[in-house]
């Protein structure tokens, strides 16, 4: 018989505890999110999300985290910023017309999550879970998309995107209006 609930729980709690002492330390920087990624381990992201709810310093330092990456372009940041964005989205966090401009949240899981009026203006979403996203009003102006996962399609009413790479080997300009006279039309590569 195996009791992995039992040892799940008391691990996550054991992870979140060393994050929040190092986080009150260090002030507000964490080595145990910016080593490596956990964006796929789902029952530790929710575990940290969940007390996120309930912790508005926790949630200040998760949004730190995404902004440093604006500036601080190392690995490491880059892995801080997709596990800090994972776990503020696991936690219902709303992106609502947030300036994410020039951000990397590259590899991390922002599916079934609001980022309306959001500018990801110079953003790097690649191999980002875009699942299921509402993105209306989203600015995506030359945001790196390659390899992002979309769900049938993101949520895009009344949006523009344009000159947006859906390839992996071409670029292809596209310009897309969404709502009551949609259109879709493709210019040739660059």
């Amino acid at each position: 018989m195996k009791i992995g609930f039992i040892h799940d729980t008391i691990e996550n709690s054991y992870l979140l505890e060393a994050i929040q002492d190092k986080w009150r330390r260090t002030n507000g920087n964490s080595t145990l999110l910016s080593n490596k990624s956990i964006v796929a381990d789902v029952e530790l992201v929710r575990f940290i999300a969940d007390a996120a709810r309930h912790d508005l310093g926790l949630i200040k330092h998760l949004r730190r985290a995404i902004e440093l990456k604006k500036s601080d372009k190392s690995e490491h940041a880059a892995i801080y910023a997709a596990n800090s964005i994972t776990i503020l989205v696991a936690g219902n966090y709303s992106f609502t017309c947030q300036y994410l401009s020039n951000v990397s949240i590259r590899g991390s899981n922002i599916q079934n999550s609001n980022f309306s009026g959001a500018d990801f203006s110079r953003a790097d979403l690649s191999y980002v879970n875009l699942r299921n996203i509402q993105a209306d009003d989203t600015k995506l102006i030359t945001t790196d998309l390659k390899a992002a996962k979309f769900g049938v399609l993101p949520d895009l009413q009344h949006s523009y995107v344009q000159c947006v790479s859906f390839s992996r080997w071409e670029v292809h300009c596209v310009s897309l209006k969404v709502g009551k006279n949609s259109e879709y039309s493709e210019s040739g590569d660059f």
